[in-house]
């Protein structure tokens, strides 16, 4: 399985250790940092500074961790190449944009996933539950 990840911050850099460490190997990397190099992680890995170079290695899944104001282009690029997706919120913040994002997903049968570290939080969790009783009783 290849994978990419687009977006070598430090989440971006986090799932990468984290990928490397669970032993996968063909892991596609694309960022427009020029100091990457420099780390140790990074020394031997090919890093693409142009997506649509990356996308021509044909990844089956993609981990959009680039800054926030291009998850939505970058989650539609690898969408039309048919990338299951892994995306840092927030999508976008255009709700025409994310159904677009929405229909192209649907369409390609893409899997996808929103990232949100409090997503499993024992509080946030509760609040969920709490809110479901709520709503079913009519509270």
């Amino acid at each position: 399985m290849k994978i990419l990840i687009a977006g070598l911050g430090s989440i971006g850099q986090r799932h990468a250790k984290n990928l490397l460490k669970l032993g996968y190997k063909d892991i596609i990397f694309f960022s427009k940092r020029k100091d990457l190099n420099k780390t140790n992680i990074f020394k031997k890995i090919k890093i693409f500074n142009k997506l649509n170079l990356a996308l021509k290695q044909k990844p089956n899944i993609a981990l959009i961790c680039n800054p926030t104001e291009l998850h939505f282009k970058t989650a539609m690029r690898c969408a039309k190449e048919k990338c299951n997706l892994f995306i840092e919120k927030p999508i976008g913040y255009k709700k025409k944009e994310i159904l677009s994002l929405k229909k192209i997903i649907k369409k390609k049968r893409i899997i996808n996933m929103i990232g949100y570290m409090m997503r499993f939080h024992p509080a946030i969790n509760k609040i969920k539950y709490f809110h479901l009783i709520r709503n079913n009783f009519n509270y």
